[in-house]
């Protein structure tokens, strides 16, 4: 499994569906492309998580230099779903990522 460090959240109330990170933090979860579509898991077990199992959205993950290092944009009503943190931390494990709340 691969992550990143703590990555501060950025909301947007206009683009459900769609997490933007820098090409960089991308980087530390082996993601080389511009775009992907992949599920994203939240509030699950790691078992869940592991197996796939848990409830998930597909989401698409762009990887783009406007958006600055160490950042995560995430959309407003998915960051409510995490318990609105400051920071989170992505884990992906079979090109299934994991947003977990960090603070």
């Amino acid at each position: 499994m691969k992550k990143t460090i703590p990555l501060t959240v950025q909301t947007d109330k206009f683009e459900p569906g769609k997490i933007y990170i820098h090409p960089n933090d991308g980087y530390d979860l082996r993601l080389f492309s511009l775009n992907y579509q992949l599920p994203v898991f939240s509030n699950c077990s790691a078992e869940e998580f592991n197996t796939g199992e848990g409830d998930n959205e597909i989401f698409d993950i762009i990887l783009s230099n406007d958006q600055p290092k160490g950042k995560i944009k995430m959309n407003h009503k998915f960051w409510e779903t995490l318990d609105k943190p400051n920071e989170v931390v992505v884990i992906n494990n079979k090109d299934r990522l994991l947003v977990l709340k960090f603070s």
